[in-house]
């Protein structure tokens, strides 16, 4: 238990390596593992995006029987979506589970998103976004930074977040503002950035890189006036 916590919080300070190399070195001296010791094993594997190493736990969890708890299998599918080369893997694990989460499916179409090919990503949450769950903002944020989402995508799913009651969120907003900015729709990238009634740094990025994307460097300075002043 105790080697556990220090796993995890090995993971959260950023030291992936030294996490796995601690786990390597339990494993080796027949430290029996819990469900919860792979997942931040897992993350860490997604950070350094290394598939190689994935897949030695994934072979960990066939053997010690956690292949099929939902956390550890969500953070594989994760893990596997971090990297091109095995994101069909990661399709495969999600496809394979008897009972997807919210949470699965998220990280699979964020692995599309990133690193599939072209319209893979609006496909699967077309294929089963709608019929088995009730997206949120990780969603939608996810769609909206696929590489194939243009000028008819980026309002619709923007009406997507207004019923689902994201639209403020942080996240889902700032992706609005880059999408919207990239289709050179500044009006609307300009509407949803002044609605944000909370905005950090990466919001005020976007936006302002948005504008110089766009031809407008005038107002740029203003916004940054703005931005130092919060």
């Amino acid at each position: 238990m105790k080697s556990d916590i220090t796993v995890t919080k090995l993971v959260a300070d950023g030291l992936y390596k030294e996490a796995l190399h601690l786990y390597s070195h339990l494993h080796s001296s027949s430290h029996p593992p819990h469900s919860f010791t792979f997942p931040p094993l897992l993350k860490a594997c997604a950070n350094l995006s290394s598939p190689s190493l994935t897949q030695i736990l994934h072979t960990h969890l066939l053997k010690t029987g956690f292949r099929s708890n939902p956390h550890a299998s969500t953070a594989l599918t994760a893990a596997y979506a971090a990297h091109p080369r095995s994101l069909p893997d990661a399709l495969k694990m999600f496809d394979e589970m008897s009972q997807p989460t919210l949470t699965s499916f998220n990280a699979a179409l964020s692995g599309l998103s990133r690193n599939g090919p072209r319209g893979e990503a609006l496909t699967l949450f077309s294929r089963i976004g709608l019929r088995n769950f009730r997206p949120n903002s990780v969603t939608i944020a996810s769609l909206l930074t696929a590489r194939d989402v243009g000028p008819n995508h980026v309002p619709q799913l923007h009406c997507c977040a207004l019923k689902l009651g994201v639209e403020s969120d942080v996240y889902v907003a700032t992706s609005l503002v880059t999408a919207y900015s990239k289709c050179e729709e500044l009006v609307s990238s300009t509407k949803v950035f002044e609605n944000l009634h909370v905005k950090n740094v990466v919001s005020y990025n976007a936006f302002m890189s948005g504008l110089l994307q766009n031809g407008v460097p005038r107002i740029v300075f203003d916004v940054f006036k703005d931005m130092m002043r919060v």
